[in-house]
């Protein structure tokens, strides 16, 4: 179960947002043209849609994953909206055969659902705070030792609750485009959190926010 959680941590770490925004002919966002707008109206400029891809392969080991977002900015400087991922890992765990005294490879297998609300601020300039609420619906199957010390499989249903919060930067690439990194820590601290005990650094790209 730890060795399954080590690997979701890493490859749910990876992530990308997009965002629509209105630009004037020099390229820089058109604040003015914003400010036309009624104040509280509905801007469909503001809507964010986005998501993360992981992917990894090797020997005895897969993981692949999709968690899209959708969210609205609501001011220049705050945006929160919701998001849904999925991820699956196949790996293998040693086990030794008592009758050979060598190590044998059992299949084990994961299947995670996260649904999720997320917020962000931008506090000064590129620097920004993050909170991410996620609740990991998690299944997964693993051969475990029995009394006698022989390998036996199970199946294993999990739901944790995790509350991410922490900070980042962004760096502009050029036009819309941003490269942003940012820690957080799952504050609830859930002992089967695929969080649990660790730092969660993500890195990605923002277009629009």
């Amino acid at each position: 179960m730890k060795y399954l959680i080590y690997v979701l941590v890493w490859g749910m770490s990876i992530s990308t947002v997009s965002a629509q925004e209105t630009y004037s002919s020099s390229g820089r966002p058109d604040h003015a043209q914003k400010h036309k707008k009624k104040e509280g109206a509905y801007d469909p400029s503001r809507l964010i849609f986005g998501g993360g891809l992981v992917a990894g392969f090797g020997t005895g080991y897969s993981n692949f994953g999709i968690s899209p977002t959708v969210g609205y900015r609501f001011t220049d400087n705050f945006a929160a909206g919701i998001g849904l991922g999925y991820e699956y890992l196949k790996s293998t765990i040693s086990y030794i055969d008592f009758n050979s005294g060598l190590y044998v490879d059992y299949p084990t297998k994961a299947n995670i659902i996260t649904p999720s609300i997320w917020a962000r601020y931008l506090v000064w300039r590129n620097i920004f705070i993050d909170g991410t609420f996620e609740y990991n619906f998690l299944r997964y199957s693993e051969y475990v030792t029995d009394n006698n010390g022989l390998p036996v499989t199970g199946t294993f249903n999990v739901n944790v609750p995790c509350m991410l919060l922490g900070a980042g930067i962004k760096q502009p690439l050029g036009g819309r485009v941003y490269f942003f990194g940012e820690i957080l820590y799952d504050v609830l601290q859930n002992a089967n959190s695929p969080y649990y005990g660790t730092i969660v650094p993500r890195a990605g790209i923002l277009v629009g926010f």
